[in-house]
């Protein structure tokens, strides 16, 4: 939403980015994001849906930000160095005409340091390249920042399968002072979620709004870029 007219803020490109059940980010498998993990590169299992109406052009973003290490910010700060090109649990979408985006990813996994959390960057004025690519470095980035889940759900999901396995050492959300951060001055940086169906295993719909000023602007200072595709 445009926090300037109270509108909803029409074809801003929308990315997020998280790590899998193994605590680790696509492009930084091989990485040290704070403790152990497999890093295989693998999705982690169930379903997490983020609604909205009719989201356009599916994005293969240019940019890859960096896996933070225990202690980074809020996302796209770090230039840790890419270990691989590969790309899971990242993407992007235009919002559409009300506003909204849609993704369909897997629940968020951990690492030490940091509580289960999804990265997300919204751009305006960006650019598509020809293979309908597109370029994150070539808009106004107008947002940077991450969200969360309550930590009832988090306990069941990280209880299950995959997450169950990881080395990680668990930091929970009243631990993590990147929520409190993200979540403090009235802000609210926690995702509402529904179950889709009996079970968390039948998926998570997960939806919040996010309030963007189009006249505010930062920069992406991660000098990592996946080159792989893009004409």
């Amino acid at each position: 939403m445009d926090v300037t007219t109270c509108t909803p803020l029409e074809q801003a490109l929308v990315e997020i980015w998280h790590c899998n059940s193994t605590g680790h980010y696509s492009g930084f498998t091989a990485a040290n994001t704070g403790g152990g993990g497999g890093g295989n590169g693998t999705a982690p299992s169930g379903n997490m849906t983020m609604p909205s109406g009719n989201a356009t052009a599916p994005t293969g973003t240019g940019s890859m930000p960096a896996a933070p290490t225990g202690g980074a910010g809020g996302g796209g700060g770090g230039s840790t160095s890419m270990t691989d090109q590969e790309s899971f649990l990242r993407g992007g979408y235009a919002t559409n005409s009300e506003g909204m985006v849609e993704f369909l990813t897997t629940y968020p996994g951990f690492y030490t340091g940091r509580t289960v959390h999804i990265h997300t960057m919204i751009h305006t004025n960006y650019s598509v390249a020809t293979n309908g690519s597109i370029v994150s470095h070539a808009g106004n980035v107008r947002h940077i920042g991450q969200l969360f889940f309550d930590d009832e759900l988090n306990e069941k999901i990280l209880s299950q399968g995959v997450y169950a396995n990881t080395t990680e050492s668990r930091t929970y959300n009243d631990e993590d002072s990147i929520l409190d951060s993200e979540n403090a001055d009235g802000y609210n940086a926690y995702a509402s979620t529904e179950l889709l169906g009996e079970t968390e295993t039948d998926g998570i719909l997960a939806y919040i709004t996010i309030g963007v000023d189009p006249t505010f602007e930062t920069s992406i200072t991660s000098t990592n870029y996946v080159t792989a595709g893009l004409d």
